[in-house]
């Protein structure tokens, strides 16, 4: 799928807003009225800053709707399963799963995340990953997962299991395969992984 983003998209957005709104009204009044507003503006600025939208939380929050199914897949687990009956209404993409239980830091970003089950004790801020990501348990028990840090990037095909703990500002190479903790500030890459390099 192509996202589009810019000035184009951004004056689209405004002169049909009135019609987007009313389209998408439960979405805005789930969104506005979420407990986790303040995550989820995080979240919004992470995506539309990298796409050069700017403007009113109302645009941003329509652009992310109407152009990212990937950031819906996020919207839809920080407003509950109370309000799950909302997501039957608009179109998501069902290819990425969020557990009910993990907990999820603010500022995340998924991209085209096909194939990803993410299933830990809880993932930190600032996480990024991509395609066939699978993070969960070892074995049966749901006590054995992982723990993910902040600021950590996950390439794609990268598979985390176990009850592990994966530190601050990591980076996690495509392909690996990651069953034992990983320190603060470092590169992993490799089945089983291994560290290559520190971060300064």
């Amino acid at each position: 799928m192509v996202i589009f983003g810019g000035k184009l998209v951004k004056y689209y957005i405004k002169i049909f807003m009135p019609i987007l709104i009313i389209r998408y009204l439960p979405l805005v009044v789930c969104f506005y009225f979420s407990k986790n507003r303040i995550i989820l503006e995080e979240d919004l600025k992470n995506f539309t800053q990298e796409y050069g939208i700017t403007g009113s939380i109302i645009i941003q929050l329509l652009w992310a709707i109407t152009q990212n199914p990937y950031w819906i897949t996020i919207f839809y687990y920080r407003i509950g399963n109370k309000r799950a009956f909302i997501c039957n209404l608009f179109k998501k993409d069902k290819s990425s799963l969020f557990f009910s239980d993990v907990e999820l830091g603010k500022g995340i970003k998924l991209y085209h995340p096909f194939a990803t089950i993410l299933n830990a004790v809880k993932i930190g801020d600032n996480f990024v990953c991509r395609n066939n990501t699978t993070i969960g348990n070892k074995d049966s028990s749901q006590n054995n997962r992982p723990v993910i840090g902040n600021n950590v990037e996950i390439g794609a095909n990268v598979v985390i299991f176990g009850n592990i703990c994966i530190g601050d500002n990591v980076i996690i190479g495509a392909g690996s395969v990651v069953n034992k903790s990983i320190p603060n500030n470092c590169i992993v890459v490799g089945n089983p992984a291994k560290i290559i390099k520190y971060k300064s």
